[in-house]
Formats: C-alpha cells, sequence, structure tokens
C-alpha cells in the first residue's frame, strides 16, 4: 500500500513544483505586443496607451498586427464599430490591457459617470484597480486626488482636452509593397555584407584578393578601374571565383549622371541602344558576378527606361541564375542648390519615384557627410539616410548605403587634413542604426580621394584606415547574425546639443513623431552624458526588442565618450554587443542598465 501511496505523494508535489516553476517564469515576458509601424500606441507594464476617448474598435485595431485582437474585459470579440474602453484587451503577440484615460467605467466614453467614480474612490466610497486605477490618475503621479476628478469634469464639460496630441490614426506609407525573392541571388539579403567602391588593377594577384577576403573581411568589389579590359579582367573573375569574392560587373555599358543626361530618355537613343546591343551579346558565365553594375546616380527621369531595362535583363537572366541589375542613387546634397538635379520635386519625391517605378529589392544611394576643413558635416546628411531608410522599410526592401572613406585634394597651400578613425565608424554605426544591410567603403583603393587616405594605396602599402575598416567589418560581422534577426522600425536622438549633429537631430525626432514613433517599445528612461543617436527595432519572431545606440557627441573628437542609461519595459536577459564580444548586463539595484561608448561607436542592446 505505501508504494502506491509513496508514487502518487510524488506525483502531487511534481506537479505542484511545475505549476509554481510556471507561475515564477514571464513566460510572455519576452513576446512583443505586435504593434504595426506607424502606431501611435504604446505600451507599458501591461498596459496599452495612447487611445483617446470614443475610438472604434476598427481603429486601434488598426495599430496591431492580426486579426480580432481586440476583446472586451470578459475576453469576447468586440464588434469593429464598438468603442474601445478601458480594460479591453489587447491581444496581439503578448496580452496586454487598454487604458483610456478618464474611463473609469470601460465605455470608451468621457461622461458625469466617470467623474463620479473617481470622486467616490477619493472619498472612500469605490474602488479602483488595474488599468481602471491607471485611467482616473489623470496626471500619472501614482495616485489619485481632487485634482483628477476635476480634470475629468472639465473636460466633459468641455474646458479642458485630456487627449491633445492622441490619436489612434496609424501613419500608413504611400508607397508600394512588393514580394522580392532574391533567394536565388549570391549577394546574401539575411547577413550583413561589406563591399567596396574600386579595387585598383594593381592589387589583381592572389595576395591581394586573399587578403582583402580573409584579413580585411570584404565580400564584394562595386568597381574596378574602367580602362582594365580583356584578359586581365578574366584575371580579377577568376581571383573573385578562388577567394569567394563577389563582382558588380561591368560586362555591360554603365551609365552616370548626367551622361546621357536627356532630360527624358526614351529606348530608342543611341546611348541605350548600345545596352540592349550588349546585353544580347552578354553570356553570364561566372560565379564571382553576383550583379551588373549599370547606372550610377540616376535622374528620376531615367527610371522609366531602368524599370524597362532591369525587365529584359531578368528575361536574359532568369532564375536559377544569381545576378542582379544594380544602379546606385544619388545623395540629397548632389547638385546642391539644384534639385531638379534630381529630375524631381524634392528629394524625398525622387526616391519615392525610384520605389513607385524601380523593381528591386534594395535602395542604394552613396553620401560623403564631412568637408575637407573637417569642421562641419553635410547639413543634410541624418535627413537623408532618414528618408531613404525609411522607403526601405515601407517598402519592405533593403538599405545599401556607400559611406566616405577618403577625403578630397584640397586646393594648393592648404595643409591636407585625413579623415579620423571616428569619422568612418561614426558612418558605419550611424548606418547601422537606421537598418543598412550593405556597407560599401569608398573607396578602397584610390580613385578620387586626395593620396594616403583612401583603405590602401595604389601599389598595395596599407594606410591606416585600411585597419580601422578591418576592425569595423570584424565587429559588424560578429554583430551580424543577431543583427539580422530585428527589422528596424525608426530612429530617434536623446540629449541634443551637439554642435555639429544638433539640429539634424532635433529634426529627425519631428520625423520619427509624425511616423508615429519617438521612442523605443522595449525600452525606457534613456539618458546620456552628451548626444546619442538610437536606432530602434523589434525582433521579427515578436520575441524582443533591441536599440543601436550611436555616440553623436562629435565625430571630429576623437578623445569623446559617452555613457549610456536606461531601464526596459519587458522583463528578459539584455544584451550588449559591443566590438567584437557580446556581454549580458546587469542592472543596479533600480534597474537601470548601463552602456560606455567611444567617439563615434555604436552597441547593439537586445532585451528578449
Amino acid at each position: 500500500m505505501k508504494g502506491p501511496y509513496i508514487m502518487k505523494k510524488l506525483t502531487v508535489i511534481f506537479l505542484a513544483v511545475l505549476i509554481l516553476a510556471g507561475m515564477c517564469i514571464p513566460v510572455s515576458a519576452a513576446t512583443n505586443v505586435n504593434f504595426k509601424i506607424g502606431s501611435f500606441l504604446y505600451e507599458k507594464d501591461g498596459f496599452i496607451y495612447g487611445i483617446p476617448k470614443e475610438t472604434s474598435c476598427e481603429t486601434v485595431a488598426s495599430n496591431f498586427e492580426g486579426e480580432n485582437v481586440i476583446k472586451d474585459s470578459s475576453g469576447a470579440d468586440l464588434d469593429l464599430s464598438a468603442l474601445v474602453g478601458t480594460g479591453a484587451k489587447i491581444k496581439a503577440g503578448r496580452e496586454a490591457e487598454v487604458v483610456v484615460i478618464g474611463d473609469i467605467n470601460g465605455d470608451g466614453k468621457l461622461t458625469s459617470v466617470d467623474y463620479l467614480r473617481i470622486k467616490q474612490y477619493v472619498s472612500g466610497k469605490f474602488e479602483l484597480e488595474g488599468a481602471y486605477f491607471t485611467a482616473a490618475d489623470i496626471n500619472a503621479d501614482g495616485s489619485i486626488k481632487s485634482i483628477d476628478y476635476l480634470s475629468v469634469k472639465q473636460c466633459f464639460s468641455g474646458k479642458k482636452d485630456l487627449y491633445t496630441g492622441m490619436t489612434a490614426e496609424p501613419y500608413t506609407s504611400d508607397l508600394p509593397v512588393t514580394t522580392f525573392d532574391a533567394s536565388q541571388q549570391r549577394l546574401s539579403r539575411d547577413k550583413i555584407t561589406i563591399g567596396v567602391f574600386r579595387f585598383d588593377g594593381e592589387l589583381w594577384d592572389d595576395e591581394h584578393m586573399s587578403e582583402f577576403k580573409n584579413e580585411w573581411g570584404g565580400d564584394y568589389l562595386m568597381s574596378y578601374s574602367s580602362h582594365d579590359t580583356g584578359r586581365k579582367v578574366k584575371t580579377l573573375y577568376s581571383l573573385c571565383d578562388k577567394y569567394g569574392v563577389g563582382i558588380f560587373g561591368r560586362s555591360l555599358p554603365r551609365y552616370t549622371y548626367p551622361n546621357p543626361g536627356k532630360p527624358n530618355p526614351v529606348d530608342d537613343d543611341p546611348d541605350y541602344v548600345e545596352f540592349d546591343k550588349k546585353l544580347e551579346e552578354y553570356k553570364y558565365d561566372n560565379e564571382s558576378v553576383w550583379a551588373d553594375d549599370v547606372y550610377d546616380e540616376p535622374r528620376s527621369t531615367a527610371f522609366d527606361w531602368i524599370s524597362g531595362a532591369i525587365d529584359r535583363y531578368v528575361t536574359k537572366f532568369p532564375a536559377p541564375a544569381k545576378t542582379f541589375f544594380y544602379t546606385n542613387l544619388n545623395p540629397m546634397n548632389q547638385q546642391v542648390g539644384n534639385l531638379e538635379g534630381h529630375g524631381s520635386a524634392t528629394y524625398t519625391d525622387y526616391i519615392k519615384d525610384f520605389v513607385n517605378k524601380v523593381d528591386t529589392d534594395y535602395i542604394s544611394f552613396d553620401i560623403y557627410p564631412f568637408d575637407n576643413n573637417m569642421t562641419g558635416m553635410s547639413t543634410n546628411y541624418i535627413y537623408n539616410l532618414d528618408v531613404v531608410a525609411s522607403a526601405a522599410r515601407e517598402s519592405k526592401r533593403n538599405f545599401w548605403i556607400i559611406i566616405q572613406a577618403g577625403q578630397n585634394p584640397v586646393p594648393e597651400g592648404m595643409t591636407q587634413l585625413m579623415p579620423k578613425k571616428s569619422q568612418i565608424r561614426y558612418q558605419t554605426y550611424t548606418s547601422l542604426a537606421f537598418g543598412a544591410k550593405s556597407i560599401i567603403y569608398a573607396c578602397y583603393s584610390p580613385c578620387w580621394w586626395a593620396d594616403g587616405t583612401s583603405m590602401i594605396n595604389q601599389d598595395g602599402t596599407k594606410n591606416e584606415y585600411w585597419y580601422v575598416g578591418q576592425q569595423l567589418n570584424k565587429e559588424m560581422k560578429f554583430l551580424s547574425p543577431t543583427f539580422c534577426q530585428y527589422d528596424n522600425v525608426d530612429v530617434f536622438a536623446l540629449n541634443i546639443t551637439s554642435s555639429v549633429t544638433g539640429r539634424q537631430m532635433r529634426m529627425q525626432n519631428k520625423r520619427a513623431k509624425q511616423r508615429g514613433y519617438g521612442e523605443s517599445r522595449g525600452f525606457e528612461n534613456f539618458a546620456a552624458e552628451s548626444d546619442i543617436l538610437i536606432g530602434a527595432f523589434e525582433k521579427k519572431d515578436g520575441n524582443g526588442y533591441a536599440v543601436m545606440l550611436v555616440d553623436n557627441t562629435d565625430p571630429y573628437n576623437e578623445e569623446a565618450t559617452n555613457t549610456v542609461t536606461f531601464t526596459t519595459k519587458i522583463e528578459g536577459t539584455v544584451k550588449c554587443i559591443q566590438g567584437a564580444a557580446e556581454t549580458v548586463l546587469t542592472p543596479d539595484a533600480n534597474g537601470v542598465y548601463t552602456v560606455n561608448l567611444t567617439s563615434g561607436d555604436g552597441a547593439f542592446v537586445t532585451v528578449s
């Protein structure tokens, strides 16, 4: 009799342990509330905020991924025409409860009933807890007093608005979203890739190609000398095949603004007829050709031709061919003072025109922000990144960028001031904060920059920038597996004082808020010693958040440092990838985490 009794008792104990363990594990804590990008609503401590009174279920539902995500307080589906009130439940990923400020009885309205209930609570005649207590705490000071019910009375009597600035209408993009199948392409879309503009013919040997791939960490070559043709180019292709290096080939005509330069190019223009002739003759038979580099910095008036050329290119090389048609777009500061140089009314229109007309899974552009005097930065640098990154985000395309890795020659008689390590690192991590998936250095070997300012000299000797790139590449490859599990959702700034980047970051905050974003949903209470740019990310599987913290103190000051502190909104493990190492962060007694940055550096912090 004892044996069955003991087994039964052990079973009960085992089940009890499981139940207690389940109670102790925050099963839902690591799961995101699945907001759609552009939602102005936010979640904190298990409550959904930002919904004004008299907002329909249909409007609120448009802020979340999934169907039938809104339930009443008992868990039943709400009719789309019904008002969403305090106590309603959002079931989109992690469950959260709605708080409509001032709505105490949960009908989604603000009336004398709500005023009386708060007044009764203050006098001890009515109980409030959970979402209802939070809705009654009008001034959010953690307690409910007469000032709270008086605010509600003023609101329903029309003397005060408790919902100024609130809207449950999410930001919606006017850009089309196209589903691309890039599975046949050799340039991976699921990791950070590293390219270079210009790899001179003097480097076309085993030593330099092996060094580029295995020591420096490059993935592909975007350009090579146009005067190198025939047998020599075949040597380059053979070396790329041998070492697994990709190349953006030039077997087809390569156009660049302002050539052809016609205001409205058409297919029968002689310049473009040559493309079709070469395309017909072209035999794709080389593993190293990842793309064909056809058009650099086109005007928008060429987009129709580019679209047709891509169609003809894909017809010529259908899957399983693993190459694609590449075009690189203008930066905002190209043809300064002459937006007609882009062919569109504004630069934003230029990028939108590209997305609307040209069928690619990427948007690529180049921008070189630092001037020759080494005292300032392109006034539209961050804005330019934001325009392109936003279009890529909204149209579900990859964002690629060519960054400045050199310096223009200065006029005779002036001292050549070289780029700083912090400037190259700043561009890289700022681009990653905006969600860039491919970083391309211009230039690896000399092209237009002053002698000695590219990564490597024409004779193959290395400059100090080669080692800067080598370290950055090591960091990006270490970061890549984690980084690519997340989607970039927006970028905002903090502690804006810098004379170099301050104005640009203030404008970035304004743009982010217009899109329904001004903070990271998984983190809060950010503070920093100096200027910080914060790229916000959400995990693709809905189980975590991340931020890319980028020092914005002064890219010219290599000695600058910055300390960032923050707390998290969800329970979970907080990790930081910085340099080429990952650490688990431990909070202080108040739940505050700390990350230290040097000039221009970034740190990718996750909570999951």
